[in-house]
């Protein structure tokens, strides 16, 4: 991979997670699916794959909100449907399909721990 390439994906990767933060999911679509052109995907599979990508992390943080309101089974259920969506993805792409589980899990480990420390700052 040549370094102009290599940095362009850094950017829109970078880009992808202010665009979440931001809550501009159409355009973290666009930026994921810019990402597969420029890894040689059709852009069939690029824009599938960032739609999915997109309706992934909308879940992700569906899911974020039911931990806030104490709603467990719902929490699990929005995470499964995120990690669908990732599977989804996989298949667009044709790769292995164990990268969604992973993904589920680092989004599930990292918000735990971020409601964690915030409950222990709360007790101090």
């Amino acid at each position: 991979m040549n370094e102009t390439l290599a940095a362009t994906l850094g950017e829109l990767q970078a880009q992808i997670y202010w665009l979440h933060d931001a809550e501009k999911f159409a355009e973290l679509a666009s930026a994921a699916a810019t990402i597969y052109m420029k890894l040689g995907y059709t852009q069939q599979q690029a824009e599938t794959a960032g739609n999915l990508i997109s309706q992934a992390y909308q879940l992700a943080d569906d899911a974020a909100l039911a931990q806030k309101a104490g709603n467990f089974d719902k929490e699990i259920q929005f995470y499964y449907q995120a990690k669908d969506k990732l599977t989804q993805v996989e298949t667009t792409l044709v790769y292995q399909t164990s990268i969604a589980i992973h993904q589920m899990k680092w989004w599930m480990y990292f918000r735990i721990r971020s409601i964690n420390r915030g409950s222990a700052k709360n007790k101090k």
